[in-house]
């Protein structure tokens, strides 16, 4: 009873207290001391935390039922659909937190935020006809609508199609397409620039490079010998040789240039016109092993003969030979084609190239695609190349310093199994005073050789002739063609 009686006038006491403090005689009146006071306007100061128990930056009440106007996510659970994004932040970027693949694209929430950087609220990120699932199955890439940048979107490389609307053959991400046919291993439209998606032999890549439309079949750049300097060119003798490999493991495929079809023949006579031979020769001749050739005269050399022009190509004439290394190529100087492109003597690198061809195809013809595919001509393309890797002897416009010349390194790609030169004082023989007598190799001595090119020894090697200097030669069987430069 003393008890009861006690805690009666604790209370009663209390009640008073508060009563004094607030001023006012009931009790529901009062303000709620703590978290929850109100401010002088009657707002709550220091509201209560909503409860978010699994951290996910909602809160238990905006995690209840959609129909109960919440997400309808598990308040304990911060990633209800187990994409790898937070339910919270799945609200703030637009995503369904119920659902792992938003946009219905084959990829998960979190991967298009995190992983891919794609757009998880639209399938297709970059327009392209492909949803973004597809590109990454397929190795194309999401984020750019022409991955291998032909000119020609992924979606109808892959799809086959023509135009939007017109597919051929139906292809699908499953079994993409490759019109082209002849990729080893196969290579899909989408990832193979060099693909021909209208069939006109001319690659989309190309196409779009020269201002033709890759999908149009009847829009289609000529082939280089259809050009007006292509048609001037093979009028006069010349074909096209097919670039499209690396000839010399540089790493770089080479491009492709114009080779005359045979030897110069005989045509109307042209003199040498050449005042300075030092100039002359660093101009039309290359030192493969030094910076420049040194030694030569300044004063233009005497000769008894008048060289042969190369105007005309008929295998029926005889070829032109007996004349120096420096007379063929001012026969060619000053026989250019009209309406063609520049000519010159060939380089070493050049007959290489056509020997490798040749190699390849296992005839006396360069063929296209054997060993790399040139865009300028159609994949099937097939000229013959006569009296090249033949015993009858040809000039180039490389040299080659003999006295710093190591057999042993001649490059493989020069495709020389025997090269023969004057081992004993490693000076070609020359027939005019070209060298200063100050630098101990004689007048009839050239330090530095020209490259002849097409010797095939008794044995059947392909061998390669460093006797001859540049005013060396108008006694022996050598003869010479034409080239054009590597096209840039």
């Amino acid at each position: 009873m003393k008890n009861i009686l006690a805690k009666s006038l604790l209370s009663s006491l209390a009640c008073v207290c508060l009563l004094a403090i607030n001023g006012c005689s009931v009790i529901e009146d009062r303000a709620d001391f703590g978290s929850n006071a109100l401010d002088p306007s009657g707002n709550i100061v220091n509201p209560p935390t909503p409860k978010d128990s699994d951290g996910d930056g909602l809160t238990n009440d905006q995690e209840v039922p959609i129909d109960q106007g919440g997400t309808g996510t598990d308040p304990n659970n911060p990633d209800t659909d187990g994409d790898g994004l937070y339910d919270g932040f799945e609200v703030e970027i637009g995503t369904d937190p119920n659902n792992p693949d938003t946009d219905g694209d084959g990829l998960s929430d979190g991967d298009e935020v995190l992983k891919y950087k794609t757009d998880p609220l639209k399938e297709d990120t970059d327009d392209d006809g492909l949803n973004d699932g597809d590109e990454l199955k397929i190795g194309t890439d999401p984020l750019n609508p022409d991955t291998d940048a032909d000119g020609v979107v992924d979606g109808l490389e892959v799809k086959g199609a023509l135009t939007p609307d017109t597919f051929r053959g139906g292809f699908g991400v499953d079994n993409p397409a490759n019109t082209r046919h002849k990729d080893k291993p196969d290579v899909i439209d989408a990832l193979d620039p060099l693909n021909d998606s209208d069939e006109d032999k001319r690659p989309n890549l190309t196409e779009t490079q020269k201002g033709t439309d890759p999908l149009d079949p009847l829009s289609f750049y000529p082939w280089i010998y259809e050009t007006p300097e292509g048609i001037e060119m093979e009028k006069a003798g010349f074909d096209y040789i097919p670039g499209g490999f690396d000839v010399d493991g540089d790493g770089k495929a080479e491009t492709g240039f114009w080779m005359a079809k045979y030897e110069a023949r005989a045509g109307s006579a042209i003199t040498a016109n050449i005042s300075n031979l030092s100039e002359y020769v660093n101009k039309n001749f290359s030192v493969i092993n030094a910076t420049s050739a040194l030694g030569y005269i300044e004063s233009a050399p005497g000769s008894s003969e008048e060289p042969l022009a190369i105007a005309v190509y008929n295998p029926d004439s005889a070829s032109v030979t007996g004349m120096y290394g420096y007379e063929a190529a001012s026969i060619i100087e000053q026989s250019q084609i009209p309406g063609g492109v520049a000519i010159k003597l060939p380089s070493n690198k050049q007959y290489a190239h056509v020997l490798q061809l040749i190699k390849a195809n296992k005839v006396d013809s360069v063929k296209n695609g054997i060993l790399g595919n040139d865009v300028n001509v159609e994949e099937d393309y097939e000229r013959a190349i006569f009296e090249t890797n033949s015993n009858m002897q040809e000039f180039t416009s490389d040299l080659v310093k003999l006295d710093e010349l190591d057999e042993s390194s001649l490059p493989a790609w020069w495709g020389v199994e025997h090269p023969f030169y004057n081992d004993s004082d490693k000076a070609a023989a020359s027939t005019n005073a070209l060298i200063n007598p100050d630098t101990g190799l004689g007048k009839n001595q050239d330090p530095y050789a020209v490259i002849v090119r097409g010797d095939v020894d008794t044995a059947g090697l392909v061998k390669m002739d460093l006797t001859y200097g540049v005013t060396f030669g108008e006694k022996g069987d050598i003869g010479f063609r034409a080239a054009s430069d590597y096209y840039k």
